[in-house]
């Protein structure tokens, strides 16, 4: 069996329910009364309005398909080749 693949085999799923990994945060010591996971049922406008409000961030969890898997790798080599070089005119404030 290759590395990849057995890494990929080892892999085990997100859990995806809003009352259990509030519960498991809540272990960890995240503040739930401030924050909290919910389900976002549609990006439509009327599944938006029942999101708690303010919004901080959003996870999308969706199966990875073979085709994203192709880009992401067609992608990752687009940034080894010279195409993706960083012009010296960019300079870097700290």
């Amino acid at each position: 069996m290759e590395p990849a693949q057995a890494e990929e085999d080892n892999w085990m799923p997100l859990e995806s329910n809003p009352e259990v990994i509030n519960a498991f945060i809540k272990e960890l010591g995240f503040d739930t009364s401030q924050f909290s996971l919910v389900d976002v049922l549609s990006i439509e406008p009327w599944a938006q309005e029942m999101v708690p409000q303010p919004v901080t961030a959003v996870f999308f969890l969706y199966p990875v398909t073979e085709k994203q898997k192709e880009f992401k790798k067609q992608e990752a080599e687009k940034l080894k080749s010279d195409e993706n070089k960083v012009s010296p005119n960019v300079r870097i404030l700290i």
